[in-house]
C-alpha cells in the first residue's frame, strides 16, 4: 500500500519549515515485490497528493524551490534522506533520481556523495542525450556550491548497458560511444607532453582511460 505522503510532500513542507521528524514515517511502505519484509520504499507521490491529483503539479513548482533558511534543492535533499535513514535505518540506500535533463538531477549525481549508475540503450539519442548531462556536470563542478567536490567525484559514475544482448560486439560498441562522449566531457584531456612524462606523476594529475579498460567509468556494466 502507497503511503500517506511522498518525498513530493517533504519538499514542499520543508520549504517552510514544516517538515517535521514525524513525517517521514508516513512516507515509508512496505514494497510487495519481495515476500518478506526488509524492501522499504519512499515513493514520489503519496497517497494524500493521490488523492487531490489537482494539486500535484503546483507542489512540482514548489518542491524545488530554495528554502526559507537559503539551503539550495541539494542540502534540503541531504535533509530529507537524513531523516528517511534515521526513521527506517536502512543497510543500503537506492535513490531512483528522476529521468531526463533537469538542473535537479545534479544534486543526485554530485551532492549525496553516492555511486551512480547512468542507464543507456545505445542509440544516438542516448549519447546525445548523455553528452549534454556529463558537459554540464563538468561545468558544474568547477562553480559555485559545486566546487567543494572530492577530487574523484567522477569516479563514483558508472555506465550501465541497459538491453544488452550481452555479446562481445555488442559491448565494444556500448564502450566506443560510451568513450566518445566521456572523452569530451568528463575524461582530462591528454596532450604530447602528458604521454611522455613520468607515469607514476601523471596518474595523478590526469583522469582519463583507454577505451578498452574495463575498470573505467565509461565501460558498461
Amino acid at each position: 500500500m502507497r503511503p500517506e505522503f511522498g518525498v513530493l510532500d517533504w519538499l514542499v513542507e520543508d520549504l517552510v519549515g514544516n517538515a517535521s521528524a514525524a513525517l517521514p514515517a508516513e512516507m515509508v511502505a512496505e514494497s510487495l515485490l519481495i515476500d518478506s519484509p526488509g524492501l522499504s520504499v519512499a515513493p514520489a507521490i503519496g497517497r494524500r497528493s493521490g488523492e487531490y491529483s489537482q494539486g500535484v503539479l503546483a507542489k512540482l513548482a514548489r518542491g524545488y524551490l530554495e528554502g526559507e533558511d537559503g539551503s539550495g534543492f541539494a542540502q534540503r535533499l541531504q535533509r530529507m534522506i537524513a531523516s528517511l535513514e534515521a526513521e527506517v535505518e536502512p543497510d543500503v540506500v537506492l535513490i531512483d533520481s528522476r529521468a531526463g535533463l533537469h538542473e535537479t538531477v545534479a544534486a543526485n549525481l554530485l551532492h549525496l556523495g553516492a555511486e551512480v549508475f547512468f542507464f543507456a540503450v545505445d542509440v544516438p539519442a542516448t549519447w546525445e542525450g548523455y553528452r549534454y548531462l556529463l558537459a554540464h556536470l563538468a561545468q558544474l563542478a568547477t562553480v559555485g556550491e559545486f566546487e567543494n567536490l572530492e577530487a574523484d567525484w567522477r569516479q563514483r559514475f558508472h555506465m550501465v548497458h541497459a538491453r544488452s544482448s550481452l555479446r562481445d560486439e555488442g559491448r565494444r560498441a556500448f564502450a566506443a560511444n560510451a568513450y566518445a562522449v566521456w572523452v569530451d566531457t568528463l575524461y582530462d584531456a591528454v596532450s604530447p607532453h602528458d604521454e611522455e612524462a613520468d607515469e607514476v606523476s601523471d596518474e595523478l594529475l590526469r583522469f582519463t582511460f583507454d577505451e578498452a579498460d574495463p575498470a573505467a567509468p565509461h565501460w558498461p556494466h
